[in-house]
């Protein structure tokens, strides 16, 4: 009889922890590819020039109305130098069907004048737009950062975007070619939306 109760207890225990391990693979249950979500901050504030340098480049905004404009930023750190990727999706005028408009403008060495080769200078320049659709799920970030373990050299990490399409995530993976951020590879995960569970932060 005792080795019975206890046969019992341990098998119920053994289904209660399949059930627990279950439920935590469901939990952490994650995208083909997961990364650092960007941190985002006031561009206005923290990078002011090159903010206003993409306002010229890629937007007809007045200048008068450009400090007004509440746009985020997120700085990537690189080998040589630092690229900054800006977020408009709180600009009305710069969403449309498509989404919203996101960039990223990169340090790039720069000699001045070019017969002096000791005097080089860092300058900014536009190395990615793309525009990006939300809102996304809560616990889905809409762009991480990624550093691939097949590129470890690489300039700049990897930038994925996370998009909605036919109740499924499809990620748009950017990798740093040398000069520019371009569009590697798309990939749609298999799960149905409502079956990826993610662990939030609490």
């Amino acid at each position: 009889m005792r080795f019975a109760l206890w046969f019992r207890i341990g098998f119920a225990c053994f289904l209660l922890l399949g059930s627990l391990l279950e439920l935590t693979g469901c939990a952490g249950q994650v995208l083909a590819l997961n990364g650092q979500p960007l941190q985002w901050t006031d561009a206005q504030k923290t990078t002011p020039l090159v903010l206003h340098q993409a306002f010229d480049n890629l937007t007809t905004v007045p200048k008068e109305e450009q400090p007004n404009l509440p746009v985020l930023a997120n700085p990537l750190k690189g080998q040589q130098g630092q690229a900054i990727v800006f977020n408009f999706s709180k600009v009305p005028q710069l969403c449309g069907a498509a989404g919203c408009l996101f960039a990223a403008y990169a340090q790039v060495p720069e000699v001045t004048p070019p017969t002096l080769n000791d005097d080089v200078q860092m300058s900014y320049r536009l190395v990615w737009t793309q525009y990006l659709r939300s809102p996304i799920p809560k616990g889905i970030p809409l762009l991480f950062q990624y550093n691939s373990p097949n590129q470890p050299n690489e300039s700049f990490p990897m930038l994925v975007a996370n998009q909605i399409e036919d109740n499924r995530v499809r990620q748009l993976v950017f990798s740093w070619s040398g000069s520019r951020y371009e569009l590697e590879k798309r990939i749609l995960n298999e799960q149905p939306l409502e079956n990826i569970k993610h662990q939030e932060k609490p």
